[in-house]
């Protein structure tokens, strides 16, 4: 499906002047969208410009100080070089109505009728065309108010009225609330052919209402059969939900609000949803290249993630619920960690007394039994010096060393 948006027509203009001749004198736009064409067409040329029924009685809409030099509703019986434009062409018949209600006024002027987007059966109605677009086609300034709809899907909320705050969707009162008096974004003028929301089915009274009270047509509303907020959290099937739904139908068109929701929409079914969030059509992945089967996989394990997610969060309320927690049943902060040098000295091999400094020198003389050579004070001294060598050795040493490699 071809999509144009009003940026999309502007460049479209933009890049097509050179198609339009330069003694064109007046700019005549086909009510309605073809007055938006006509309006950009003459600002880019700075010509003045006019709906069909200025034409024929001969008035321009007035400009402001960059009008040209001259006037042609004062000059209504000099022959002008008009050209005539719309928006878009696909039968041609408004187009052969309104040629035929000009030449009904037996102007002086000559015509020129052009559009800037014409279909491939219909080229030939016109002098000039600045794009072939092919259809099915869809524009951003009548697309929620095309006949179409009688055959598309559309979302509600975020579509045809706000979301809701996270206050107000509480799945109680102020839920209720909100749906009994939310004031609506638009209302399409003309029927739509299923209205599929993630709204609850229990819900579906409230929202009747709200359609009917602001007459809004549909053929069906189909709504989320589950008992509460919860549960459609942790089902998180809101995409496939409506996926299921647009291929039951066989519907020609999703109108969605969110932009992830859309893609994820156009990438289960094929076709294509018109996102709000970005007023852009969203033709998702059509798995053929690698580009798409990975941006497939990609969705799929989102929305395996999101469905996961839900049920834990779930589950963690309803057990909170059940058990809820209390003063009682805190924990106690934890002791201070011990310090690193006293887990080591802690794990490191007991020291055995023979490897211990002797006691600080004493006045006192050493008691020596009979018949052993007495130690001099220097050899104390060489003694107490080899021994701290030996613990600190064996302290420095890893841990599972054998003592005979240390002392080695």
């Amino acid at each position: 499906m071809e999509y144009r948006s009003i940026a999309d027509l502007n460049q479209t203009i933009r890049d097509n002047l050179y198609k339009i001749p330069r003694d064109i004198d007046l700019v005549v736009g086909i009510p309605r969208s073809g007055l938006l064409a006509a309006n950009m067409l003459a600002l880019h040329r700075n010509l003045p410009l006019t709906d069909v029924r200025g034409l024929i009685e001969g008035s321009v809409m007035h400009g402001g100080r960059r009008r040209k030099r001259h006037a042609p509703e004062t000059e209504h019986k000099r022959q002008l070089r008009v050209l005539v434009l719309d928006d878009s062409i696909y039968s041609g018949q408004q187009m052969r109505e309104i040629k035929r209600e000009i030449q009904a006024a037996r102007l002086p002027h000559e015509l020129l009728f052009a559009v800037v987007y014409a279909a491939p059966q219909s080229a030939q109605d016109v002098d000039i065309y600045l794009e072939m677009l092919p259809t099915p086609r869809r524009f951003e300034w009548n697309i929620m108010h095309h006949s179409n709809l009688q055959v598309s899907c559309m979302d509600i909320d975020g579509v045809l009225c706000r979301d809701p705050t996270e206050q107000e969707n509480d799945d109680g009162p102020r839920y209720a609330e909100f749906l009994r008096n939310v004031e609506p974004i638009l209302i399409p003028t003309v029927p739509i052919g299923w209205l599929v929301t993630c709204r609850l089915e229990k819900y579906r009274p409230l929202t009747e209402q709200w359609l009917a009270k602001h007459g809004i047509e549909y053929r069906q509303l189909i709504m989320m059969d589950l008992p509460s907020k919860a549960a459609r959290i942790a089902a998180a099937s809101h995409s496939k939900f409506k996926s299921d739904v647009y291929i039951k139908t066989n519907a020609v068109l999703f109108v969605e609000s969110s932009l992830r929701q859309s893609r994820e929409i156009s990438t289960l079914t094929g076709k294509p949803v018109f996102c709000l969030e970005t007023w852009r059509m969203e033709h998702g992945c059509s798995g053929e290249s690698a580009l798409g089967r990975v941006e497939c996989m990609s969705l799929r394990l989102q929305r395996t993630v999101r469905r996961i997610c839900g049920k834990l969060s779930c589950l963690s309320q309803q057990y909170f619920h059940r058990h809820p927690l209390d003063s009682s049943r805190r924990a106690a902060p934890q002791a201070a960690a011990e310090p690193p040098t006293e887990r080591i000295r802690a794990s490191s091999r007991t020291v055995e007394p023979s490897m211990l400094p002797p006691p600080p020198y004493s006045h006192k003389k050493p008691t020596v039994s009979s018949g052993a050579p007495q130690t001099t004070q220097s050899q104390r001294a060489h003694q107490c010096a080899s021994l701290q060598q030996r613990e600190d050795a064996h302290l420095a040493a890893p841990a599972g060393t054998a003592r005979s490699d240390v002392t080695q």
